[in-house]
């Protein structure tokens, strides 16, 4: 059984939609990181850096979605995520993974960082514009790489959870003026997929 901690509008998101696309059994809990969850005691147990996703499986905490979202597409039994261990389709979704964390979802931290996270006291205003700039540059890239419905080749992968889920985020940081909407047949697309996760469905019971 899989356990994943965090709120599903967080990265969190990104575990969610894989075991979502699995079909393997998991349970999620809500995390409430404004009210200082991430570093309740307990927690910081699990992630030492208080911050989430967390994977627990089998007595283990397993954190970065990166590693989360691997792990689960290379136990999975019934659909391929990932590629095989060796193949060209490994490389190709691996180079999107670590693309999007190192590079496309980036300078959105950066801005939100220095816009809501920090206080005043630690905000540098013209990192926005930096962010700006980094985020065109690899806006760009993935704009020029998705040439089909999906960024490698004629099947969906962890590629393209990580990269639309960016993509969902970016729409929200009104900080980012470059224009999306060209990505929207692409989203729209992967959001009428079987095992899409909506966020609704992942709220804490009022």
């Amino acid at each position: 059984m899989y356990t994943i901690y965090g709120p599903a509008a967080s990265r969190a998101f990104r575990c969610l939609w894989t075991l979502c696309e699995t079909g393997d059994t998991f349970q999620h809990v809500h995390m409430d990181l404004t009210k200082g969850e991430g570093q309740d005691p307990s927690f910081l147990e699990k992630n030492p850096m208080g911050k989430v996703p967390v994977l627990e499986y089998d007595g283990h905490f397993i954190f970065e979605s990166g590693a989360i979202c691997t792990f689960i597409a290379q136990r999975a039994q019934n659909v391929d995520l990932l590629g095989m261990h060796g193949s060209l389709k490994r490389a190709l979704v691996e180079q999107w993974l670590f693309f999007c964390v190192s590079e496309l979802e980036q300078p959105l931290w950066n801005i939100r960082k220095h816009t809501l996270i920090y206080p005043p006291s630690l905000r540098a205003e013209k990192i926005i514009d930096s962010a700006q700039i980094d985020f065109k540059r690899a806006i760009t890239a993935v704009r020029k790489n998705l040439v089909g419905d999906y960024l490698v080749g004629d099947q969906f992968s962890l590629a393209d959870i990580f990269i639309a889920q960016t993509l969902f985020w970016a729409n929200q940081v009104n900080e980012i003026d470059e224009d999306l909407s060209d990505f929207q047949p692409y989203l729209s697309r992967l959001k009428e997929r079987k095992g899409f996760p909506y966020l609704k469905d992942y709220l804490p019971k009022k």
